[in-house]
């Protein structure tokens, strides 16, 4: 009777870990996937201000080149 004992204490432990385990992989499986998703809004922040950038960079250009025409005329 007690070597049954033994050897359900020790089938529940080896049971509680491996459930521990796969909670623990899918905690860090979601904690990837939330860095994964900000880093990829981070990223379309970023391209979309450099294009707000570059817009303004060309109208600015543009308007200059056009003063520049007009004064020559």
């Amino acid at each position: 009777m007690f070597g049954i004992n033994a050897n359900l204490k020790k089938t529940v432990a080896i049971a509680t870990i491996a459930v521990a385990g796969v909670l623990g992989a899918a905690n860090v499986s979601a904690q990837q996937y939330w860095m994964e998703e900000v880093l990829e809004q981070q990223l379309q922040e970023k391209t979309a201000k450099a294009e707000q950038q570059k817009q303004a960079s060309e109208t600015a250009d543009s308007k200059a080149e056009k003063k520049a025409d007009s004064n020559a005329s």
